[in-house]
């Protein structure tokens, strides 16, 4: 057969080896947390509150793993098909940008709980999305919007009115 034949699998020195072993940890530790839960939550509604509890302890457990399953999957077909040409030629290096841009999350994930204990999920989280947005170099205004306001209502409503988890309401409106 010829060398270049396209029904030939190129060499495994072609694929991003690291994407893959990272994909396959991310399907096995998401497959091995799903197989662990029942023996570690308890699947059974808290008792006496079934008619007003739909969702089980289990059921961010078992979300975090379905997700780990979704990532590791998209990660192995991501690195199979772009292969060694979506690893970087260069080596990344600690420059004066990079500590700069870690100061500033150390700073911004300190005074996240900060915030959060006095101005509660809400005020915190929208500060802290918007903070991080902006220094990431985002200025178009829907982005901000979505990002900023849209990811914590969707928390909110996820954890806060469809589990009903309560979420921090903080010293000043608590």
């Amino acid at each position: 057969m010829p060398e270049n034949h396209p029904s030939i699998a190129s060499a495994p020195t072609d694929r991003d080896i690291p994407g893959l072993i990272l994909g396959f940890s991310c399907l096995l530790f998401g497959l091995a947390v799903h197989a662990v839960i029942p023996y570690q939550v308890s699947v059974e509604p808290i008792p006496g509150a079934s008619q007003y509890v739909s969702f089980t302890p289990a059921a961010v457990p078992r979300l975090c793993a379905m997700a780990f399953v979704l990532l590791g999957l998209l990660q192995i077909s991501v690195s199979y098909r772009h292969g060694a040409a979506a690893q970087s030629p260069k080596k990344a290096a600690f420059t004066a940008g990079t500590a700069q841009d870690l100061a500033f999350l150390a700073a911004a994930m300190l005074a996240y709980p900060i915030l959060m204990t006095y101005g509660g999920y809400a005020l915190a989280t929208v500060c802290f999305l918007l903070a991080l947005t902006l220094y990431g170099g985002e200025r178009r205004p829907a982005v901000l919007l979505l990002c900023a306001l849209g990811v914590p209502a969707a928390v909110y409503l996820l954890f806060g009115r469809l589990m009903q988890i309560p979420l921090p309401e903080g010293q000043w409106f608590g």
